[in-house]
């Protein structure tokens, strides 16, 4: 099949839905099909798109609400001579609803979660509240839209949506580039990090990401585990009330801010890790929420058990008493009880990690889930 993948999230901007789609764009490759993608312009694209094994074409962002991104939209679509086109997510299928109006072609539209929900919090909130039922027809006329979990799907259903074109793929990770290895030397000695266990949290430091609770669940930790350091590795406008929060508990000599970590160092920073830990939330009014969480399958690619919120599609991501626990992201005392489970029992720390491994090498990777995704187009396409 000829496909093309548009959206204005993709790498080499940092972030789950841009992982997302770049992985799918490799293996849909890797399976014999030919790809073009259609995405905004941003830093350092060039040299990124010079070394894919496909075609991608930019548009700058600023033109998204013009029609000129219609335009070149069309054009890309025509002479790429797509059979199928994949929106990254319903807003960039504004665009892709337009153009089926001028040329026959498919179109099948991801949903990740935070993308679904509304919310009055700002104008701009406001302004895509209003947009609903341009979000409604985008998906409704939508051949088939791909939820990433069971959660997402029933915000569809919520919507009004016909659950026939409803089908979960859940996102996935490449156990080649995540799995396990030695405690890296060389974070022991920056972090100074010999003989002590180590709790880790990888995310944008924003409030929903639960990193609040594991600070304050931290004193109980530390009162029956001394040797711990909980570092907290990404960037966001939460930081300066983290560090706040850190100082005002005396926990300065436990908790290190590792500020931006890059995609291809992850994999150590997680085999760095005793245990992995992000208490997703749903805040009240706020429209974000984890639709699924694809830190939590990297983490147990490399072994690591993982700790997740109980919200949204986190129950899906990780196996409650499995790969992980599932926890009331808002409660400091479950999150310090259940670090203490897994910080004093290694065996138990190390079969849950070993499960997690399991479960990625059969199930959650790139090439099953592509599989999956492109079965059912092809089903649908007949």
């Amino acid at each position: 099949m000829h496909i093309l993948i548009t959206s204005r999230n993709y790498r080499p901007k940092e972030g789950g839905i841009e992982t997302y789609l770049h992985h799918l764009a490799l293996e849909m490759v890797s399976q014999g099909h030919a790809i073009c993608v259609v995405a905004s312009h941003c830093e350092g694209c060039k040299t990124f798109d010079r070394k894919q094994p496909f075609i991608t074409k930019r548009i700058p962002q600023s033109l998204f609400w013009t029609p000129i991104w219609t335009l070149r939209l069309f054009y890309y679509t025509l002479s790429a001579g797509s059979d199928v086109v994949i929106n990254g997510e319903w807003r960039s299928g504004i665009h892709t609803y337009l153009i089926r109006h001028l040329m026959p072609f498919q179109y099948f539209t991801i949903a990740h979660g935070t993308e679904l929900r509304e919310t009055d919090l700002t104008l701009k909130h406001r302004i895509w509240k209003r947009l609903g039922f341009l979000r409604y027809k985008i998906l409704q006329a939508s051949d088939g839209i791909f939820p990433n979990s069971a959660y997402t799907k029933s915000l569809l259903q919520k919507m009004g949506l016909s659950m026939g074109k409803t089908h979960i793929v859940n996102p996935a990770v490449d156990p080649k580039d995540f799995y396990p290895t030695q405690k890296p030397n060389d974070l022991l000695r920056k972090y100074g990090l010999k003989d002590h266990k180590v709790i880790l949290s990888v995310s944008r430091l924003v409030p929903h990401k639960g990193h609040e609770t594991v600070i304050r669940a931290l004193p109980k930790v530390c009162r029956q585990i001394p040797q711990i350091k909980y570092l907290i590795a990404g960037t966001g406008h939460h930081r300066n009330y983290l560090e706040k929060l850190v100082k005002s508990l005396n926990l300065q000599q436990y908790v290190i801010f590792t500020g931006f970590v890059a995609d291809s160092d992850l994999r150590d920073y997680y085999n760095l890790a005793d245990v992995f830990i992000m208490l997703s939330q749903v805040r009240g009014n706020f429209c974000q929420v984890e639709g699924f969480g694809i830190a939590f399958l990297e983490a147990n690619a490399c072994a690591t058990p993982v700790i997740g919120g109980k919200s949204g599609g986190v129950e899906e991501a990780v196996l409650h008493g499995q790969t992980g626990s599932v926890i009331d992201p808002f409660s400091a005392d479950d999150c310090a009880d259940t670090l203490i489970q897994y910080l004093e029992n290694p065996e138990l720390a190390a079969a849950q990690g070993k499960a997690g491994r399991l479960r990625v090498e059969r199930e959650l990777n790139w090439t099953a889930s592509t599989k999956r995704m492109l079965a059912i187009i092809e089903e649908i396409m007949r």
